[in-house]
């Protein structure tokens, strides 16, 4: 738990400075999934994605896996018209 926790605060002061930092947002998304904070995942995952984190070439990362068959995820995804391999 203090791992996730220095992750959310590293993650937030880097978005102090850039509020466009993919990497911080993907962060904090990753944390909050591992939090099981499932609002928090979906709001910085789109903020990642919308900051341009290439997220096709992560969805194999192991914390996706829960949202993965996810009705939520799948409309995020086709929103922003991301294809799951």
């Amino acid at each position: 738990m203090k791992k996730i926790n220095l992750a959310l605060e590293y993650a937030q002061r880097y978005l102090k400075n850039n509020e466009s930092n993919a990497l911080a947002y993907i962060t904090l998304a990753e944390a909050y999934a591992t939090m099981t904070d499932d609002e928090g995942f979906y709001t910085n995952f789109e903020k990642a994605i919308q900051s341009g984190f290439p997220v096709w070439d992560q969805l194999e990362e192991p914390f996706f896996e829960k949202y993965m068959g996810q009705d939520r995820f799948k409309k995020l995804l086709s929103k922003y018209k991301i294809l799951v391999k």
